[in-house]
């Protein structure tokens, strides 16, 4: 896959499948708890509802901050960049990424 030759409209194709299959994933295992949940009773459906926005909060943030990071890093060898402006915003990136696991886990 070469960003630079290749058609766009092939690499769309090829970025945005996997991802499209993993969010269907994701939203069908959302699906089945719910299913599964609704014949345990009522309760464990509404503690499911009331759980369904912070799952899908720190979804969104995590593919945020690895979209955001990835399309740093892509810039910094775009620009040729030496391999310590790379190396200190892949850094960036997963310190960013652990402090919000942390943040959310204490939540």
């Amino acid at each position: 896959m070469n960003l630079l030759k290749d058609d766009v409209s092939q690499l769309i194709k090829k970025l945005a499948i996997p991802a499209s299959v993993g969010t269907l994933f994701q939203t069908l295992y959302t699906l089945v708890d719910t299913f599964y949940a609704g014949k345990i009773s009522p309760e464990a459906l509404s503690a499911l509802s009331k759980s369904f926005p912070i799952y899908f909060l720190i979804i969104a943030t995590s593919i945020g901050v690895t979209v955001a990071g990835t399309s740093l890093i892509g810039s910094s060898i775009g620009e040729k960049n030496d391999k310590n402006v790379l190396f200190r915003r892949a850094s960036n990136r997963c310190f960013i990424y652990c402090n919000f696991n942390y943040i959310f886990h204490i939540w």
